[in-house]
């Protein structure tokens, strides 16, 4: 049996050969990985019926998540570095768990967190990020048979901070994951989103919004794996950018060989609203079976000065028409949240910083 430093070896080495990601517009060759983090675990706010544990154990937080499928240089940062894991478990056949968990930075911390829904559960999980300074994080959903999970990612960080996360749902048999994310903060945030639909009936679906401004960087990674057949996903990202901000989105549908029967769509749409805006879109398929239904759609453009012109006509001033428009791009996206209360504060949160 390997010890805890030749586990912590491994890790760093694969973590030395695996290089950052790379395009146009993003390079996170100069991210700091060398200094000092504390580890962290995030406040549970509201836990419902779920029952909360800490593990302090390096081993044991290893083993746990040993089954991940997919891995990026910002998960082997986060397994080689923190020693504690926040384990939320959902018992099986409750219903209704609300859970609230609330991770606040000062400084630079690192931060596991390991949610399972077990057999016929279901719940509502919000992650919230407030604070100003470095996060690396992973967490690890596992939904097991005919569970299902409304899970909620707020992002309002402060305009200094910078996000790396890595996230895997995996999805078991006639389970299903609706994924609501909001990006509003941080400076600087590369996350990576991977939903693992394992076995038949396995259902994801996922709705970003996000609104950048300044010149805030998103890097958002989004990968959708089909392992087994009769499984479905359908994937929205629709954002808004101003002033110097850019948003960088990688999309895939990867259907394995004998995930015959897939129904699976992934979009993202962006309007810019300055000419120093800069989205980047890179949708794709990877499909190794022969009866499915897969695509994908991506788009980028500026607000319709025919639209402007059509209710300034009938009385709405520019300011007022312009936002209209704006978040009438959006609502498509937000209509998709299955929760009024996430609306709602989605709602708010984009009126707040459109009025800033």
């Amino acid at each position: 049996m390997q010890s805890i430093t030749q586990i912590k070896d491994k890790q760093r080495e694969l973590f030395a050969q695996m290089p950052p990601k790379k395009n146009q517009y993003v390079d996170f060759t100069r991210t700091d990985y060398s200094s000092p983090l504390k580890t962290t675990i995030a406040k549970v706010i509201k836990a419902g019926n779920a029952t909360r544990k800490e593990i302090s154990s390096y081993e044991e937080s290893i083993n746990i998540i040993q089954g991940r499928i997919s891995q990026s240089k910002n998960s082997l940062f986060v397994d080689m570095t923190a020693d504690n894991s926040l384990v939320i478990t959902v018992p099986k056949n409750s219903d209704g768990s609300d859970i609230e968990l609330l991770i606040e930075i000062n400084g630079r911390q690192v931060e596991r967190n390991i949610i399972i829904l077990e057999e016929n559960s279901k719940a509502s999980l919000t992650l919230q990020y407030s604070g100003d300074g470095f996060l690396a994080l992973t967490t690890d959903i596992i939904i097991e048979q005919g569970a299902e999970l409304n899970f909620s990612e707020v992002q309002e960080l402060g305009r200094n901070s910078t996000l790396l996360g890595h996230t895997e749902v995996k999805v078991h048999k006639d389970a299903k994951i609706h994924w609501n994310v909001i990006t509003l903060g941080a400076k600087t945030q590369s996350m990576e989103r991977h939903i693992q639909l394992l076995e038949p009936g396995a259902d994801g679906k996922l709705v970003e919004v996000f609104f950048g401004n300044d010149n805030q960087l998103f890097d958002n990674n989004v990968v959708i794996g089909h392992k087994n057949h009769d499984t479905t996903a359908n994937a929205l990202s629709n954002g808004i950018l101003t002033d110097s901000s850019r948003n960088v989105f990688f999309g895939l549908i990867k259907i394995d060989e004998k995930a015959q029967k897939t129904n699976s769509f992934l979009a993202q749409h962006t309007m810019l609203l300055s000419p120093n805006a800069i989205c980047n879109s890179i949708p794709s398929l990877e499909i190794a079976a022969n009866d499915v239904k897969a695509s994908h759609s991506a788009s980028a453009g500026q607000i319709d000065q025919e639209q402007v012109f059509y209710l300034m006509a009938r009385g709405i001033p520019f300011g007022e028409a312009k936002k209209l428009i704006v978040f009438g791009f959006l609502e498509s996206a937000i209509a998709r949240i299955p929760s009024d209360e996430i609306k709602n504060r989605i709602k708010q949160s984009i009126e707040s910083k459109w009025s800033a």
